[in-house]
């Protein structure tokens, strides 16, 4: 008998290979053809295997035009056909509102992950925010299941009804996992490490980091800032302004990296102050695994992380507080940033396993294809 194919539909290679893996690993073992759709890059083979196959799609991620957006549906519903699959599994914006069009005209069960909302969802009352909820509408309409990453976020969904109460549910974000970023105590150093993990663009923060680290260098000579990550294609301004900022002493662009676990070993705290909500971070539920303290923004998917006495939170968009809070945690004794990293690695053991979100996957595929063949 020819095995079920499960789509799953992401937007970036990184995406498939950080988060997505062990729920494509645990797909394949119950005996699923798993095929994954997304913009191709360089790290392909690192997933790929005669029972996982990746697939290239054109698109464009944050751009929003109709036309594009048309073609884009277009080669969803090409896909879709294509390979016949039993369910369609769907993460981040573009893939949930169009992958599910073309789910749902096809007739094919799909699952959604709303892994965060964007900022459009969060300017009220504009055109675009009432916009993008009439193609949410549309393309949950017919949903199987949506998975949130945090209870903000539904609780948005829900009173917009754009979902119920029946067909969504919470898991732990994309989980962690805590066997490759198992605890490690820090070492003991007269430098203190600061990480910026992530997209560089300015909803994620960007600017505000680069402010407070030239003000907090100017008393702390000894810390470190790091960013680590690629600048968005339309935001390539933004190479100029580290450029400068490097030169000053201010902070360290050490680029895009396959693998930050030695960064986040070797670092002391992260940092990351996003404007606009997260459906849950990753970089923060990894660093806390590691055992390190957060400093984050008090939106949905970061807040939630430090509420274990764990790290430190101020107001998005606020460098003061921002500073502020950097400079609590210099003040801190060494033995107490090690006991608030204990603390965080307690709290991602106790709630954000991605055991538990690899094992919600497969119950939900596996009780659709069940029903499907019944």
């Amino acid at each position: 008998m020819s095995k079920k194919t499960i789509l799953m539909i992401n937007v970036h290679e990184d995406d498939v290979l950080c988060f997505r893996k062990q729920v494509i690993l645990g797909l394949e073992k119950e005996g699923y053809r798993v095929v994954l759709l997304y913009p191709l890059g360089d790290r392909t083979a690192e997933i790929t295997s005669e029972n996982i196959i990746a697939e290239d799609i054109e698109m464009d991620r944050h751009g929003c035009n109709p036309f594009k957006d048309f073609g884009l549906l277009l080669r969803y519903v090409k896909a879709i056909k294509k390979h016949k699959p039993s369910v369609v599994l769907l993460y981040t914006i573009k893939p949930n509102i169009y992958g599910g069009m073309a789910a749902s005209f096809l007739k094919v069960p799909f699952v959604n992950n709303i892994t965060g909302i964007g900022s459009s969802m969060h300017e009220k009352e504009t055109l675009l925010e009432k916009f993008v909820t009439l193609l949410y509408k549309i393309s949950l309409r017919k949903t199987t299941r949506v998975f949130f990453q945090n209870k903000e976020n539904r609780e948005l969904f829900l009173e917009k009804k754009i979902c119920t109460e029946y067909n969504s549910s919470l898991i732990p974000g994309s989980g962690v996992d805590l066997n490759r970023f198992s605890y490690h105590p820090p070492k003991p150093s007269d430098k203190v490490v600061f990480n910026y993990i992530g997209r560089v663009m300015r909803t994620k923060g960007i600017l505000e980091y680069v402010e407070a680290a030239g003000r907090i260098k100017e008393n702390h000579p000894q810390c470190e800032f790091n960013i680590l990550g690629f600048v968005e294609n339309d935001e390539t301004e933004l190479i100029e302004l580290l450029r400068t900022e490097e030169e000053k002493g201010h902070v360290l662009y050490r680029g895009p990296q396959s693998d930050v676990l030695p960064w986040i070993v070797a670092s002391d705290a992260i940092i990351l102050p996003s404007k606009y909500g997260e459906g849950m971070s990753n970089v923060l539920l990894e660093t806390a695994a590691i055992g390190r303290a957060l400093i984050t923004t008090a939106i949905p998917g970061c807040a939630c992380l430090t509420e274990n006495a764990n790290g430190y939170v101020c107001k998005p968009g606020d460098t003061d507080g921002l500073v502020q809070c950097i400079e609590q945690f210099l003040a801190l004794p060494e033995e107490e940033r090690t006991a608030m990293g204990v603390r965080s690695r307690e709290l991602v053991e106790r709630s954000y396993s991605r055991e538990r979100v690899v094992r919600a996957y497969v119950d939900t595929v596996n009780d659709l294809v069940k029903s499907d063949t019944i």
